[in-house]
């Protein structure tokens, strides 16, 4: 149903459902994966950040540049170690993919996207759980504030 309404229009009603979920979530999900994650899950982490900043300076596609970021968000939820924080990731992939693409098609400055990644996997990587869901809130609000632009206003509006 998701990936039907994600393709058939992306409403910025859908953003602020995506956003809101993704903003209960991820931060903790940073929170998590820094005070519990493996150094498995770490090198995951670390794996994927430095896939979407060569994605970048290489000037990669746009496909490359969103499934490495995608691969990102997932290693970190995956590293939380919280199941139902799992489920809900692989729930919702599909409108993770489509907001990536959308933002990665459309990023005005790579370069400030990049450091927001970083801070991100600087603070779980270094095992600073407050600083990590600090770091996630302000990504997905910077995402979300480039993302609304793109939207289309939903139906019966």
């Amino acid at each position: 149903m998701l990936q039907w309404r994600l393709e058939a229009q992306f409403d910025a009603k859908i953003v602020e459902d995506i956003f809101e979920m993704r903003l209960c979530f991820e931060p903790r999900a940073s929170f998590l994966a820094a005070r519990d994650g493996t150094a498995d899950d770490h090198a995951a982490i670390e794996r994927h950040f430095h896939q979407l900043a060569r994605a970048y300076d290489e000037k990669q596609p746009v496909k490359a540049s969103s499934e490495a970021a995608l691969e990102f968000h997932l290693a970190i939820i995956t590293a939380s170690h919280n199941g139902l924080f799992v489920t809900i990731g692989a729930a919702v992939k599909s409108a993770l993919r489509v907001s990536s693409e959308m933002l990665q098609r459309h990023a005005t400055r790579p370069s400030e996207d990049v450091a927001l990644h970083d801070a991100v996997r600087t603070a779980i990587i270094g095992r600073q759980p407050e600083a990590a869901a600090a770091a996630m809130a302000r990504l997905l609000e910077a995402s979300h504030a480039r993302l609304l632009p793109l939207t289309t206003e939903p139906k019966g509006a």
